[in-house]
């Protein structure tokens, strides 16, 4: 893989005067767009606009739902909180989180409901297929605090810290640790449910960035995957060891997939009909910068197999199996980009080469998120230099792309943008070194300016 560098001109003097550029105010004021699901007919998008809120110190997402052809946007919750996590109920109606509980409504927001009656906060709601059951997470307290310690300094905020790992990243070690809980669903409601993870003193989803990837059902709702890193201390700490562990609902017993598999292992996805299931997976323990492969394990013949072995790129995430199965969809940094690509593993897993890879777009853009597929057509996220992110459909076929939202874009038509040049560069070893030049609006060749420049 080649050596990325960012080379950013921007006239500092310039942008704080003007009027018609961006600036930090601006900047605030500009909703944050994420995906949530398609509706079961694939005819809708439900996604989410955060509104920050500089006065409040707080922002406020809403529920909003737009036609899979385009069109106007309907705002299909008006409630003060977050609303998000959409999920089909097994009633067929729309599921979200809202203040730690799961609720219900009709696909256009109305006759909303509370669902469950679980005395946490819950998170990742995710119902089994079949609809009989449904698993989630929640923080457990397993680790004694310092006001458990020593009752008499009740008022006392302070820490001990004795060990390894008391922060990962912005993630603070408090003694509780998120278990994935598995409820049985009754009359479409769900109360506190069983802790899969027992007495482990160990995260699920992972710390510090996992999410509702890192847990899925299989589809005959048989069994759940997780992943989870069993490590503490210091050994969690130079570790990326993270592994794949199979819940049985009928036994209760619990199987690592990845065992001697010593590298980070994540995003576990089942093919539709549940014979395979993918992830990605890095080989090098405590390696966080090596190669994320694509695997496949098929439950027959209990083979593990390297997709992408031969193909010289990471993959960045996003691993979703096409609706009949032959394919998986997947996003890759190539030459500064991210973008969408699928493999179509062989009947034979181990005779997939990276021939039966294919890219699907290009472009000065990153997709940043898969939302969902309905025929022939992919809902994704797509940010670039001089945009936040707005959804976009992507026809699969040819990777033509098509605007979806325009939640931004009165402020887009009032400023004006950068230009952005794509170069190589000749490096003094003889080697070519892709550079990206972003310039300031109006930019002038004859004038000199400030820099900035990132390298990585």
């Amino acid at each position: 893989m080649k050596k990325i560098l960012m080379f950013t001109a921007i006239a500092i003097s310039s942008i704080a005067n003007a009027q018609n550029v961006m600036t930090q105010d601006l900047l605030w004021q500009l909703g944050r767009v994420s995906g949530e699901t398609l509706t079961p007919d694939g005819q809708n998008i439900i996604y989410g606009i955060s509104n920050p809120n500089m006065e409040e110190n707080r922002s406020e997402r809403n529920l909003y739902s737009i036609p899979l052809s385009g069109g106007q946007p309907k705002q299909i919750t008006t409630t003060k909180g977050t609303e998000y996590n959409v999920i089909k109920t097994p009633d067929g109606k729309m599921g979200y989180l809202y203040k730690g509980q799961l609720w219900e409504a009709n696909w256009d927001g109305s006759d909303a409901k509370q669902l469950s009656q679980t005395q946490q906060d819950i998170d990742n709601v995710k119902f089994s297929p079949d609809g009989k059951w449904v698993m989630y997470t929640h923080d457990v307290k397993m680790d004694l605090s310092t006001q458990d310690r020593y009752p008499n300094l009740d008022k006392s905020s302070g820490e001990i810290i004795d060990n390894l790992m008391y922060r990962h990243w912005d993630k603070w070690e408090d003694g509780s640790y998120s278990h994935v809980f598995v409820s049985k669903v009754v009359n479409g409601t769900f109360t506190d449910g069983d802790d899969i993870m027992g007495s482990d003193h160990f995260d699920c989803p992972q710390k510090p960035d996992g999410g509702a990837e890192d847990l899925v059902w299989s589809p005959d709702s048989k069994y759940v995957v997780y992943v989870c890193k069993k490590l503490s201390g210091v050994n969690y700490a130079v570790s990326t060891n993270t592994d794949l562990y199979m819940w049985s609902s009928v036994t209760g017993n619990t199987t690592n997939l990845t065992q001697g598999m010593m590298g980070y292992d994540v995003q576990p996805t089942f093919s539709p009909d549940g014979k395979r299931i993918a992830w990605l997976s890095m080989d090098v323990n405590g390696y966080e910068a090596d190669k994320s492969e694509l695997l496949i394990y098929d439950f027959t013949t209990t083979r593990k197999v390297d997709l992408t072995k031969d193909w010289d790129y990471t993959i960045t995430g996003g691993l979703t199996w096409g609706t009949d199965g032959k394919q998986i969809y997947f996003t890759t940094v190539i030459e500064g980009t991210e973008q969408l690509f699928s493999i179509m593993p062989a009947k034979d897993p181990e005779n997939t080469t990276k021939k039966d890879i294919r890219q699907i777009t290009n472009g000065v853009w990153d997709i940043n998120a898969m939302i969902g597929i309905s025929g022939n057509t992919m809902v994704v996220s797509r940010t670039d230099m001089n945009h936040a992110a707005e959804l976009f459909t992507v026809d699969l076929s040819n990777g033509n792309m098509l605007p979806l939202t325009h939640t931004n874009e009165t402020i887009y038509n009032s400023i004006k943008t950068s230009n952005v040049e794509k170069r190589w560069v000749k490096t003094t070893d003889g080697k070519q070194e892709l550079v990206w030049v972003i310039y300031p609006p109006d930019f002038d060749a004859n004038k000199k300016y400030p820099t900035l420049l990132y390298c990585q």
